[in-house]
């Protein structure tokens, strides 16, 4: 099960070049102020629900969200709500990611999920 608006922990990380990601928080950290690439989509496995979705965070607000609408009311529906795209950052602002869904319950699948990020210039 997820929590629904907590950020999704990654546990398993491929590349954390200056150890911007934190495991226990969730956080990308932006060592630098610049514009940053973002990528980012949530693997639910949802039932009951009308929507899923994939929320991005800056600083805990200014979300931008991804979203699937098409759920089914009865049986399970597997989405993977997205989003991408350029931000710009302080040096010291936080990224989350987080997983939303409407009614019924859902749980995510940490396999088939990510994020990712990059400075860009």
């Amino acid at each position: 099960m997820i929590t629904v608006g907590a950020a999704v922990l990654w546990d398993t990380i491929s590349h954390n070049i200056g150890n911007g990601y934190s495991t226990s928080t969730g956080r990308f950290t932006a060592p630098v102020a610049g514009r940053y690439f973002f990528s980012c989509g949530v693997r639910f496995n949802a039932n009951g629900c009308t929507y899923t979705q994939a929320t991005l965070a800056v600083n805990g607000s200014n979300t931008f969200q991804g979203l699937y609408s098409n759920c089914t009311q009865t049986g399970t529906t597997y989405s993977t709500p997205s989003w991408s795209g350029i931000l710009n950052l302080a040096a010291g602002d936080y990224v989350t990611v987080s997983g939303n869904y409407s009614g019924g319950n859902g749980s995510y699948s940490g396999y088939e999920s990510w994020f990712s990020g990059h400075l860009i210039g």
